[in-house]
């Protein structure tokens, strides 16, 4: 008796295993010599768009960027304005009785979704007041107030919409969770009470 009459289970799988190997080389040996059509779905926007470039708050984006993250499942756009917000051109000054600084992360600053259809769009076209967008994805509210201080207070304004997704915006605040190795403000522990 041979080992796969000894072991008819294991036999099955391991022929199993083998023919999925050989499918799996055989669509790569397709896809090299452009038998097979394959479209690369990278997960990750291009590094030009943002990182660590600003010496107040760290992550910020590069002003005029233009960049595109592609996933299996969808495709999303990014701008930036020239000031590096993703939102439409601003001026510093303003002679509008009502302007807004909108803040939050991913869901404030509207990925994945068109500028002129993001909720701070649609308010300033239903209000007639300017909601200026400076939310940043992957933020907490450490961070959110460090742009208001050294980015948003450049801007005339007459309120503030800072806009928190439970879940991870407090999380968010913690020096373990700075999961992409950009700079942000974060809590520390220091020993001392407040």
């Amino acid at each position: 008796m041979n080992w796969f009459e000894e072991n008819p289970m294991k036999a099955r799988l391991l022929i199993v295993f083998m023919i999925l190997g050989f499918l799996e080389l055989t669509a790569r040996a397709l896809v090299y010599v452009e038998l097979l059509p394959y479209q690369p779905y990278p997960t990750t926007r291009s590094p030009e768009f943002r990182d660590n470039i600003d010496a107040d708050v760290g992550l910020w984006r590069y002003p005029n960027a233009k960049s595109t993250l592609y996933e299996s499942c969808l495709t999303a756009e990014f701008e930036s304005n020239s000031f590096g917000a993703m939102d439409v051109e601003r001026t510093f000054r303003s002679d509008a009785t009502n302007r807004a600084i909108v803040l939050g992360d991913s869901f404030a600053a509207g990925h994945y979704v068109a500028l002129d259809e993001r909720f701070s769009a649609l308010l300033e076209a239903r209000t007639d007041t300017e909601h200026l967008n400076m939310a940043v994805g992957g933020t907490g509210t450490l961070f959110e107030w460090q742009v208001y201080v050294h980015k948003a207070l450049q801007y005339d304004h007459s309120a503030v919409m800072v806009f928190i997704f439970p879940y991870n915006d407090f999380i968010d605040n913690k020096a373990m969770t700075s999961y992409d190795g950009t700079d942000r403000p974060v809590l520390a522990r220091t020993g001392r009470s407040v």
